[in-house]
């Protein structure tokens, strides 16, 4: 069975977009954003030096500049439920030492079950789809307001009894942060090719990419705004802005817009809203469109 055949099942059962299969990327479903507090902006996550126990994901280099020391947060997904109906586990852990951050995590993502039909016809089980996906990632603060980091990723899909693919793959980023502003820029998701039976190959979803937040008001009212923007080496961009309003630091609201062409998700709007007290958080995010439409998002963590 041709890769290019599994891509297309894991279409119909399990995480991928119709862009994403037409350009025969392997691992897609790595661009899925986990933290419903930077999914709730559409994916703008790059220059968010709050999402601490997400580095292993998207961008280690913020770990310097985070204010929390240690960060665990856990999510569950409901993945495109009109569409193929996947469930999304995901731990994330982050440690902020001062001029070094550490991030660990990892991801389950399971399809919709299928039954398993004999040569003749007959029922012989049923069988999940799942994606896995494990990092682990390194901040390091060069000099005040200069950081760079790196992470680096374990990929698996498992998408019939008989056919599984596996692969690895690394970020790396450089950050600056200065008062209310953060840039970022950077290599996402760069690895060695995946091959298919048949000897076909097929790249990771790698993208160059570039990002720049402010924070406007004060401790009582703060407003974030984030520009998140992808080149795919394959082809195709993508470009993400999102916005967060918080109160006294304790509750939240967020939306987002995702522009995307040929790119490993559809474009899609985004809300979502949480709530932190004593370094306990409970976020959700919520999106809006064709493919990813009803995908919703769930959230729980600590920061201290």
């Amino acid at each position: 069975m041709k890769l290019r055949y599994i891509l297309s099942i894991a279409l119909a059962v399990c995480t991928l977009s119709a862009s994403a299969a037409d350009n025969g990327a392997a691992f897609s479903f790595s661009r899925i954003d986990r933290s419903p507090a930077s999914s709730a902006m559409a994916g703008a996550t790059l220059t968010n030096t709050d999402n601490l126990a997400w580095g292993a994901f998207a961008n280690p280099s913020l770990a310097p500049f985070s204010s929390a020391k240690t960060a665990i947060d856990f999510s569950f997904q409901s993945w495109m439920p009109s569409f193929s109906a996947g469930s999304n586990f995901t731990l994330g852990t982050g440690f902020n030492f001062g001029r070094l951050g550490l991030s660990v995590g990892g991801s389950y993502l399971g399809g919709s079950s299928y039954d398993i039909i004999s040569d003749t016809g007959v029922k012989t089980g049923t069988f999940t789809p799942n994606d896995l996906q494990f990092g682990a990632g390194l901040g390091f603060l060069i000099t005040d307001g200069l950081s760079v980091g790196a992470n680096f990723k374990y990929f698996s899909s498992t998408l019939t009894a008989k056919d599984s693919y596996s692969g690895f793959g690394a970020s790396a980023f450089v950050s600056w942060h200065k008062d209310a502003f953060t840039a970022s820029a950077g290599i996402m998701d760069i690895g060695p090719a995946v091959e298919g039976s048949g000897k076909a190959s097929y790249s990771l979803p790698t993208s160059v990419a570039a990002s720049a937040s402010y924070v406007l008001g004060n401790e009582t009212n703060r407003v974030l705004a984030e520009l998140d923007a992808h080149y795919f080496l394959a082809g195709g961009f993508s470009a993400a802005l999102g916005a967060e309003y918080a109160w006294n630091d304790t509750v939240f609201a967020r939306a987002g817009y995702c522009l995307s062409s040929s790119a490993p998700l559809p474009s899609y709007a985004s809300v979502g809203a949480g709530a932190k007290f004593k370094g306990v958080k409970l976020n959700v995010s919520y999106l809006l469109g064709e493919t990813v439409g009803g995908s919703l998002l769930l959230g729980i963590g600590i920061d201290f």
